[in-house]
């Protein structure tokens, strides 16, 4: 799916759900996809490099530090 979705705007979108959603599940649920779009693709993951998208990530890799251990949280910010 990830590869379907180079050279489109969604990485931006999802970015923008992150910080102007008010439910923190929808939060959430985009910030997941944004991993999972950057883990599969080297172009997501210059798109989301090249937006600074990592500074709206973080929140959520320390929450997942807290419930599933640093290796967890290191995943998603991009630590392997």
């Amino acid at each position: 799916m990830a590869e379907h979705l180079t050279n489109t705007s969604i990485i931006l979108d999802l970015l923008k759900v992150i910080t102007e959603a008010e439910r923190v599940e929808t939060k959430r649920n985009a910030a997941i996809v944004v991993g999972k779009l950057a883990s599969s693709s080297h172009v997501h993951r210059d798109e989301l490099n090249r937006l600074n998208g990592m500074r709206v990530l973080t929140p959520f890799a320390q929450w997942t530090n807290a419930l599933c251990g640093d290796f967890m949280g290191s995943r998603i910010a991009g630590g392997l």
